[in-house]
């Protein structure tokens, strides 16, 4: 019988206090630990005596040769930041850098990927890769989509459906990363549930979706199929605050015409309308409960509801990797749709908070598409002569050598020293953004930015370092649209947008 791989855990986060000691229940084999962090005191002690790794596999041993000496594939848990998961992902499957050896990938929510960048890792192949939302793994949504399907005739046509979360104050992790977004963190979980119950093909629109901000307190929203699956909107609704004694509490209500489907936590309750209540499943483990109810109080990002959840995923993942033929179960739950489409969603969810507008959940970018290699459908840039559109630096200078840009170069004016903008060297740090016809309309005069400039919000705001070093990449980004749809998903660049916008708002009336 094939044994399970090594594991590799990267990062220290709280929930490696999860990871390592499930994994090791289930058998696996710890070899390492590497940190992105410089060593300290506090990490050698999490090395040593709470995790009890060897504290040589801590840091001196570099990322790139802890790889590259593998003699198998590694399981690799990526334990980061949210914003280092593409970065590690793409250097562990870059043979330039790594010695190629299909290591297996998994990746700890919550995740700050768009979905374009999903794509371009998708296309790596490897063993396993996968974005985990382990909360689905809990038997009682496994259990709930096979009801729906085998008990189809006998619950009758949906009517409605709502997911609601409760959660405590997640201001011990309000750093100003996207750990402290509400979104990110618990809406990505009903996203992934949703998607998984009810599939990804008919996934139309958002709508009537509200967020607090700055704190992201409360964050609700409709998400439409189309017509052609006769789904009801799916109404998601999370809220947190202090006043909330449990960590963390989920209910999701299906209500049909032959009866109702209630998930409160790890229940699964049939309610009919002539009879008592059944429990149809408990999937309440109670031996992960006794070790790991104290962490969770003390990490409310982390709720035991989660960590119950991860306990079923790696016993999936661990008959997966031995039978060498995932379970459909688990295939399911990892399918990189499902991730994708939560990704899209998520996007779709902040843009119609802040417009108030219906927003669709996969974007036609038709009009968008490169017109110098017709392939690339985003090309967010213009050359400033002949306004084709154009998505690269190498597309930009294809054009301006071509004879249609040559043609217009001629006839346009130059300048003093005899040669137009167009023709200044570009770097690959920055590209040329003109403004379109149809776009000058947005371009603030100088009495407004003046404002701006002397908002005591603005300035205030602009004394977080991170969001300082997020305006200085979108301000050198070559994919500003791409760059900045990111952008729009970290709370505290939202609450800076926000406050722009209000100046410009007050301004507009006066």
């Amino acid at each position: 019988m094939p044994s399970t791989p090594p594991v590799l855990i990267v990062g220290v986060n709280p929930i490696v206090r999860v990871v390592v000691p499930l994994l090791r229940a289930f058998g696996f084999q710890i070899n390492h630990l590497w940190s992105p962090y410089r060593l300290t005191t506090d990490l050698v002690a999490l090395c040593k005596d709470t995790l009890n790794i060897e504290l040589s596999s801590c840091s001196t041993l570099s990322f790139d040769q802890l790889l590259d000496n593998a003699t198998q594939p590694y399981l690799i848990f990526i334990c980061t930041d949210a914003d280092q998961h593409l970065a590690l992902i793409k250097r562990i499957t870059n043979p330039s850098i790594i010695k190629p050896c299909h290591h297996h990938v998994i990746c700890m929510p919550p995740f700050n990927v768009d979905p374009k960048s999903l794509i371009s890792v998708q296309q790596v192949q490897q063993q396993l890769c996968c974005y985990c939302y382990p909360v689905g793994f809990l038997p009682t949504f496994i259990k709930l989509k096979r009801f729906l399907i085998e008990e189809q005739a006998n619950i009758g046509n949906v009517q409605s459906i709502e997911f609601r979360i409760q959660c405590c104050s997640l201001k011990s992790c309000s750093d100003d990363r996207i750990n402290s977004s509400l979104l990110n963190r618990f809406g990505s979980f009903a996203l992934s549930i949703l998607f998984y119950l009810f599939g990804t093909q008919a996934l139309s629109t958002i709508s009537h979706a509200y967020i607090q901000s700055p704190n992201e307190t409360t964050c609700s929203f409709h998400i439409n199929y189309n017509r052609s699956t006769r789904l009801p909107p799916v109404f998601v609704n999370i809220v947190s605050n202090s006043h909330i004694s449990s960590t963390y509490n989920q209910e999701l209500i299906i209500v049909a015409s032959k009866c109702a489907l209630l998930v409160n936590d790890y229940r699964l309750i049939l309610r009919r309308f002539d009879t008592e209540d059944q429990i149809l499943i408990d999937s309440f483990h109670s031996d992960t409960n006794e070790k790991f109810a104290d962490f969770s109080k003390q990490n409310p990002e982390i709720p035991l509801i989660f960590i119950q959840s991860f306990y079923y995923f790696i016993g999936h993942l661990k008959e997966s990797l031995i039978n060498q033929m995932p379970r459909s179960t688990f295939t399911e739950l990892t399918s990189f749709d499902i991730v994708y489409k939560v990704q899209e969603a998520i996007v779709a969810i902040r843009e119609a908070a802040r417009t108030g507008e219906i927003v669709p959940i996969t974007r036609n970018n038709k009009t968008m598409q490169c017109q110098v290699c017709d392939e690339n459908k985003n090309a967010p840039y213009r050359c400033p002569k002949c306004r084709i559109r154009y998505c690269s630096l190498s597309c930009c200078q294809k054009h301006k050598s071509s004879d249609v840009c040559t043609a217009v170069n001629t006839q346009s004016k130059s300048t003093e020293e005899g040669a137009s903008w167009a023709d200044v060297p570009m770097t690959q740090t920055q590209l040329p953004i003109e403004l379109g016809d149809d776009e000058e309309s947005d371009r603030l005069p100088s009495h407004m930015l003046e404002r701006i400039d002397q908002s005591v919000q603005i300035l205030d705001l602009l004394k977080n370092r991170h969001l300082r070093t997020m305006i200085k990449s979108l301000d050198s980004s070559i994919s500003p649209a791409d760059d900045m749809q990111k952008a729009m998903m970290e709370p505290i660049f939202v609450q800076f947008v926000d406050e722009l916008l209000k100046i410009v708002e007050i301004d507009g009336k006066l």
